[in-house]
Order: C-alpha cells, then sequence, then structure tokens
C-alpha cells in the first residue's frame, strides 16, 4: 500500500513502465525480419514490402509565435 499519492503515482508509474516493456518485447520476438538496429539472424534480410518512405525517427521542425516571440519546436515522430 502506497504511504502518499506520490509514492501511489511513482509505482503506477513503474508498472505501465513494465507493461509498455514488456509489449516491446513481445513484438521484437514475432519480428520475422532484420529492420534497422533489430537484427535476427535467422531473418538476415528486411522485407521490402514493408519499407515505409520515411524513417519513423525523422523529426520535423515547427514554428510557432506568441506575443511577438516566435520559437521553434522540434515535433515528435
Amino acid at each position: 500500500m502506497a504511504d502518499n499519492s506520490h509514492t501511489l503515482m511513482r509505482s503506477l508509474e513503474t508498472l505501465d513502465l513494465m507493461d509498455c516493456g514488456e509489449a516491446i518485447f513481445l513484438t521484437a520476438l514475432e519480428r520475422k525480419e532484420t529492420r534497422g538496429l533489430h537484427v535476427r539472424p535467422d531473418y538476415p534480410f528486411t522485407n521490402p514490402l514493408l519499407q515505409i518512405n520515411s524513417s519513423p525517427f525523422v523529426r520535423k521542425m515547427a514554428s510557432f509565435e506568441w506575443s511577438g516571440v516566435t520559437r521553434n519546436k522540434e515535433l515528435g515522430p
């Protein structure tokens, strides 16, 4: 049992991270190809039919203006 709300929130965040890690782990096991840094010696090739035109790791920049101040912000994948 959590002593206070902060401890409870940290515990719930930890459980959520464990769920996310398990999902990533299981999908990596199910992948039947080599893609990027995910290398499978038993499946050394990348399926060209699953190739996308852009990498999900390419970040785009956006420009925001508020009260006469312009800020550039990096947008996530």
